[in-house]
């Protein structure tokens, strides 16, 4: 069975958001739109998280790491994605 998560749930903690997300799937929405999907949302898997940052300038909290690109093959790249944009964690 499959657990879901609304970002809201999310920890706010660094180290416990990192463990929450490394190796699960995440649902991500691009802030402009994606030259890979039709719409903005994207789907990742979440290979590892090396930092939680906070944007001096907007305030975002964001995930830096690796992540597996599910709607472009699973090619693995490094992303840093802001928290606030996940909508769904498997």
């Amino acid at each position: 069975m499959n657990k879901e998560t609304q970002s809201t749930a999310l920890p706010e903690n660094p180290i416990q958001l990192a463990s929450a997300l490394t190796s699960k799937t995440i649902r991500y929405t691009n802030e402009n739109e994606s030259s890979v999907t039709e719409d903005r949302e994207r789907t990742f898997k979440v290979i590892s998280v090396e930092d939680v940052l906070i944007s001096k300038a907007s305030g975002n909290k964001y995930i830096k790491g690796y992540f597996a690109d599910v709607d472009d093959g699973g090619s693995v790249k490094p992303r840093a994605l802001t928290v606030d944009r996940i909508s769904i964690v498997v």
